[in-house]
């Protein structure tokens, strides 16, 4: 953007800041077109483009106290920014943030100070005898800033878990965005029809294009684990996955529970999952026997409905069957209490000891 704006400069060319953002945009994706798709990419360009909406179309009074005004620009900045990098942080790391907007009254004033030190401390370099000073002071203020970070960062409620949005979704709320951030622009009546219009196709948006059935599988230590998502419900087949594994599944599919998870078996490794996974889930299906003490307390823990069930039965719309193995291409009994789950189109076995080839293990 500044290379940008100083060519416009040289050439005498009348040019805003946008058009500079645009510039660096098209520039960068010119040499790596693959950065479009990256976060940081994303995350830098839509910060920016609603700082400059915001400075651009809304002006605070002058008759605001200067320090008052500063702090009032400084939050308004930081919440746009926010407002802008909510889709991204909800679909690439599934948590929004909340203390972000008051951690950046103190944080990016101090950051300017830090950048401009890390000059000062160059020049700094030349005279010995100031170097000491200067690089002390530097590292109190990088110490502040770190402490600062973390105690933000450790505040309740700071940041919450959230599931990935639905595209239609965000594209409803960019469209909601960029209109609020124009509204000075947009004449009375047309403001009143355009907040109503995009207020209305974000509610909506969240309905629209929903996949009747999407299925995930994930690769766990001794079986496939199947997530199914159908009729407003989240099935799960298996947790023999690492908990932050299943999470980020689940969240990446845009659900925050599971109604039904089925467990093949009473062995310790089949709970795997319920070591470090944290999300709600409503009801728990496992072998009927008697529940080893170790996993009595990782099944308390999740608060959820436990159900000990039989082969040839029904539940939450998945068929139990007796664990099978494949031997030699074969279906074969498992020897132990292991039960596998089947649902109109996918079966899933007990164990994946005996092959490695999954469309023969699960079949869709």
């Amino acid at each position: 953007m500044t290379v940008a704006g100083i060519l416009g400069f040289i050439l005498g060319r009348k040019s805003g800041i946008m058009q500079g953002l645009l510039l660096a945009a098209f520039f960068i994706l010119i040499v790596n077109p693959q950065s479009l798709f990256e976060a940081g990419f994303q995350m830098s360009f839509l910060a920016t483009c609603a700082i400059i909406l915001f400075t651009s179309n809304f002006k605070l009074s002058y008759k605001i106290h200067p320090l008052a005004r500063w702090c009032l620009e400084l939050f308004f900045i930081s919440l746009c920014a926010q407002l802008a990098l909510l889709p991204v942080f909800t679909n690439y790391f599934y948590k929004i943030s909340f203390s972000a907007v008051l951690s950046n009254l103190l944080l990016v004033p101090l950051s300017a100070v830090l950048m401009g030190g890390g000059f000062l401390l160059w020049l700094a370099s030349f005279v010995k005898f100031i170097f000491g000073p200067v690089l002390f002071t530097i590292k109190f203020l990088l110490f502040c800033f770190e402490y600062l970070v973390n105690f933000f960062a450790a505040l309740p409620f700071s940041n919450i878990t959230m599931p990935a949005l639905k595209p239609t979704t965000i594209i409803a709320y960019y469209i909601l965005l960029f209109s609020l951030l124009n509204l000075p622009l947009f004449k009375k009546k047309l403001k009143i029809f355009c907040v109503a219009f995009f207020l209305s196709a974000l509610v909506f948006s969240g309905g629209i294009f929903i996949k009747p059935r999407e299925v995930t599988v994930l690769k766990g230590r001794y079986n496939l684990n199947v997530i199914l998502r159908e009729n407003n419900q989240t099935k799960m087949l298996g947790a023999s996955i690492s908990g932050s594994v299943a999470k980020k599944a689940l969240l990446a599919l845009g659900t925050k529970e599971i109604d039904c998870l089925f467990v093949n078996s009473l062995s310790r490794s089949y709970f795997y999952m319920l070591k470090d996974f944290n999300l709600k889930i409503k009801n728990i299906y496992l072998p009927y026997g008697e529940i080893p003490t170790e996993i009595e307390p990782l099944l308390r823990n999740t608060k959820a409905q436990i159900t000990q069930i039989f082969p040839n039965q029904n539940y939450c719309g998945v068929t139990v069957e007796s664990g099978w193995v494949l031997i030699d291409g074969k279906k074969e009994l498992s020897t132990n209490n292991n039960l596998s789950f089947q649902t109109p189109e996918i079966t899933t076995a007990s164990t994946l000891k005996a092959a490695e080839i999954d469309d023969t293990i699960i079949t869709f």
